[in-house]
């Protein structure tokens, strides 16, 4: 029996109090209760040390440190950058 893992993006159109996700458009590939699925790319996702999310528009990055990281020292374990028009190409 082949693993249940496929690769493929779909749109969110909005999740409902209860959880439940509804997509823009079909997906591609039948969805299913139970199966596993990583979602991305939503500040109201950020729920975890190391995660973060970059709010394009406003050029802000919003991230949860590491446990235990000292972000009041750049130069420990927390996370600096200098400022730049650009961060990746």
């Amino acid at each position: 029996m082949l693993p249940s893992q496929a690769d493929s993006f779909m749109k969110v159109k909005g999740i409902a109090s209860n959880g439940s996700v509804q997509l823009e458009s079909g997906a591609h590939f039948g969805l299913k209760n139970g199966s596993r699925y990583m979602m991305l790319n939503a500040k109201s996702l950020l729920d975890a040390p190391s995660e973060y999310w970059i709010d394009t528009k406003a050029h802000k990055l919003f991230f949860i440190p590491p446990e235990g990281a000292d972000v009041s020292d750049p130069s420990g374990q927390g996370a600096s950058s200098p400022r730049r028009r650009q961060l990746t190409r």
